[in-house]
């Protein structure tokens, strides 16, 4: 048995970054509140992510180059050193969807969905 089989998920929040179609870019959808999940959802939530980041996946190392406080490493970090409230991660996610939103900004690049899930 895989040892990351047996982690929880406490809340998910999921937010939608849109494709730039024009030089305006259309701004990102933010969730006000975290999802809410049936158990069986859950259960297939955890183990899509088991199946991709279980024991048959690969990594690679990564390197922070921004850690100032308007990165994607400072919401993080902000975040852990928090409460934990739903609020608290609401913000941490929004923050995080905003810096995918500024980065991707040629028209090329897909739009996307980033889901926070904390446990």
């Amino acid at each position: 048995m895989d040892k990351f089989e047996n982690y929880e998920i406490d809340k998910i929040v999921i937010n939608e970054v849109y494709k730039r179609d024009s030089t305006i870019p259309t701004p990102p959808y933010i969730n006000d509140s975290c999802a809410d999940l049936s158990d069986d959802g859950i259960q297939n939530l955890k183990q899509r992510i088991v199946s991709a980041l279980g024991k048959k996946s690969t990594s690679l190392m990564m390197d922070i180059e921004d850690d100032g406080e308007a990165s994607v490493f400072h919401a993080l970090k902000t975040y852990f050193n928090s409460d934990k409230t739903d609020n608290d991660v609401l913000e941490m996610a929004k923050d995080v969807t905003y810096q995918l939103h500024e980065a991707q900004n040629l028209k090329t690049i897909q739009g996307g969905v980033v889901v926070i899930i904390t446990g």
